[in-house]
This record gives C-alpha cells, sequence and structure tokens, in this order.
C-alpha cells in the first residue's frame, strides 16, 4: 500500500517538520510505503520568506541573512529525512492520483488562517481514487459560525475516516460528521525517545534549564531564568526565530535535529509551546507549561489530561519542579494506550471498513 502525507512539512517550526517526520516513520514501521506530498501552501511558504523588508525595516538584511541561517538547517534536515513525492505542487496544481490513502495532517492544516480558509488541499479539495483520512488533524477553534459549520460538515462527508488532535475539537466536529471523529495524540508521540535520538544532532552539553517561548516569551524566561538560579545551573533559550543580532544564553539558529539535542541535554524545561511540551514528555524531563493567569491553551491542556500531567501547567507562580512528580512508568502506560489507538484508528481507516450509515 501507497501512501501519501499531506502536512506543514516544509514549515520552519520544529513542530510542524518533526510531526511529518513521525507520521512518516509510524507508517513505514508498520509496512506501508509511505512519502510526504511535497506540496508548498503559499500561505505557509510566505510567512516565512527570508525576504521582509517591509516588516523588518532597518534590520532587514541582517535578519534576513540571519533567517538564511537557521532555515538551511531545516532544509537539511528535511531532505535528509523526509521521503518526499517526486513531484512539487504548487497552489492550483493537481496532486497525482498514484497514492491508495492520503493522511490529512497533523498540524494544524484546518486552521483557515493557514490553511487559506476552509477547503482547499488540505480539506481534500481535489480529485483521487485514495481513501482520505483525516490524521489528529487540528484548527485552533473554539467555536464556529453557522457558515463555517456549514462548510466544514459539506467538507467532512469526504473523508473515510477523521481523526483530530484535541478533544475539544471531536467535540466541535462530531455534531458535523458522520463519521465517528477521534482524538488521537500529535504523531511526534508515537514515536519513543530512542527514535527520536536517531534524527538528532549529537549532544555537545548537558545540565541546563532549557527555555523554549512559542509564546508569553517574557514570563518563560523568567520562569526559566529563576529555576535556573535556585538550582545553580546555567539558562539556555532556544528562540522561535532568527534574531536579527546574537543574544547571551541565546540559541537561535537551531534546525530540528539540535532542538532535539538541546532537549536531550536539558536538565529541566520551561516552554509555552506544544511540541515544547510534547518532546518534554517523550525525553522524559521535567518541565513546566507555562499559560498566562486567565488564559488557556487547550492544545496543551488535551496532551497534559490524556497523560494525567495536568499538574505541570503553571502560571510561572510556582516554580518549584520538585513538588511535581515525574509520572514516570504511569506516562509510559498512558502513551503506550495512545499509541495503539492510533495504530487502531490507521489500521481500519486504511482496512476499508465502513461505518453504519456513513457514505463516501
Amino acid at each position: 500500500m501507497k501512501a501519501g502525507i499531506l502536512t506543514f512539512h516544509n514549515a520552519r517550526n520544529y513542530g510542524a517538520v518533526l510531526q511529518a517526520w513521525a507520521t512518516q516513520e509510524f507508517l513505514l514501521m508498520r509496512g506501508i510505503d509511505a512519502e510526504v506530498i511535497d506540496y508548498r501552501s503559499p500561505v505557509i511558504e510566505s510567512s516565512y520568506r527570508v525576504w521582509q523588508a517591509g516588516r523588518d525595516g532597518l534590520k532587514a538584511l541582517p535578519r534576513a541573512l540571519s533567517r538564511m541561517v537557521r532555515y538551511s538547517r531545516f532544509e537539511s534536515f528535511v531532505g535528509r529525512n523526509l521521503r518526499l513525492s517526486s513531484s512539487r505542487y504548487g497552489d492550483g496544481d493537481r496532486i497525482d492520483d498514484i497514492y491508495d490513502a492520503i493522511l490529512f495532517g497533523s498540524d494544524q492544516v484546518w486552521n483557515p488562517a493557514l490553511s487559506d480558509g476552509f477547503g482547499g488541499p488540505y480539506w481534500g479539495g481535489f480529485q483521487s481514487s485514495a481513501r482520505k483520512i483525516a490524521w489528529a488533524a487540528s484548527m485552533n477553534a473554539g467555536v464556529l459560525g453557522p457558515d463555517e459549520a456549514a462548510a466544514v460538515q459539506r467538507l467532512l462527508k469526504g473523508f473515510d475516516a477523521v481523526s483530530v488532535r484535541e478533544e475539544s475539537l471531536r467535540e466541535l466536529l462530531q455534531p458535523l460528521c458522520a463519521r465517528t471523529v477521534e482524538c488521537l495524540p500529535d504523531p511526534t508521540l508515537l514515536l519513543d525517545r530512542e527514535k527520536w535520538l536517531t534524527v538528532a544532532s549529537p549532544v555537545r552539553r548537558r545540565g541546563y534549564v532549557l527555555a523554549y517561548p512559542m509564546v508569553w516569551e517574557d514570563k518563560v524566561v523568567q520562569a526559566a531564568r529563576e529555576i535556573a538560579a535556585k538550582r545553580g545551573l546555567p539558562l539556555v533559550i532556544l528562540s522561535k526565530k532568527a534574531l536579527w543580532r546574537p543574544r547571551k544564553d541565546t540559541v537561535q539558529w537551531a534546525g530540528p535535529a539540535e532542538f532535539l539535542s538541546l532537549v536531550e541535554g536539558a536538565a529541566c524545561i520551561v516552554t509555552s509551546s506544544f511540541h515544547g511540551t510534547a518532546f518534554s514528555v517523550i525525553f522524559r524531563k521535567p518541565f513546566l507549561s507555562i499559560v498566562p493567569p486567565g488564559e488557556r491553551n487547550l492544545r496543551v491542556e488535551s496532551l497534559l489530561s490524556s497523560l494525567a500531567l495536568e499538574d505541570r501547567l503553571s502560571s510561572g507562580a510556582d516554580m518549584d519542579l520538585s513538588e511535581r512528580p515525574s509520572g514516570g512508568a504511569e506516562v509510559e502506560r498512558r502513551l503506550s494506550v495512545l499509541r495503539n489507538r492510533s495504530a487502531a484508528f490507521l489500521d481500519k481507516a486504511l482496512g476499508c471498513g465502513e461505518e453504519p450509515g456513513a457514505g463516501h
């Protein structure tokens, strides 16, 4: 069986690239001939342009050079590790009808801000004889307006199997879908630490507090700095973007392989990133997932709830990691359950089993 994966594989974002590789490897380990469909979304491509003069102003040139260094490491990782389709597709191109199945996701492939509305390739908007499978898809939406709900209901009819990444999204979409909507983990969680280390850079340093802010940078860095001072450990800040000039204690040019080695080398981690949280779990690191008071991160909450690690959520006020149990064998047991659930969903989706009353 030949399967294509349609996701944000070319984003210069650690989670996007690594979840694409995780899906590829999960399929290959199950004996499926898998490759990533090399579709380049204009929305994603434009957001990662090297040259952004209008946004950068006088710092355009140094920032462009800095982005080139960082992006080259993403391109190197993708070139070495992803099995890309022989054809590259752009907006409006018809994807070759060569697959027995196509997996849409994971990542926020259904987020209208990232996929140019409701429709298009990530919603299966092309003719294909392949089985169409929504694979732990996400859209970062808590509600849908009447027109949006009608559009999503119509689009879901084109899928042979539907799974999403968050329980809140499953609850939102189930009334709109004739099929059972499953909730599956992010694909990064389907592989264990040893598998991830096969594509990580060599670990050159250990024993530091790693701060990885995706949002709320000041709070994350402040919390990490205080933990580092309390423990007498150095602080390493992993920047989500290429800065126009280097900063003390900050790593700004890490690619996906370097990201993995930074997580592996850390003594503990403070993050506001979903995938920062996910890889802290995978690499069995003590961690805090920072959410400001009065705000919520449904993606992180769903993940931590599934692993009984809700105590790792923090506003940054309580930073005593020693009082937070590691989870240990119970987390591993829960991860095993999630992996088995994903495998069962995939086997059923690829096995052409129809649900009663559900038509393609």
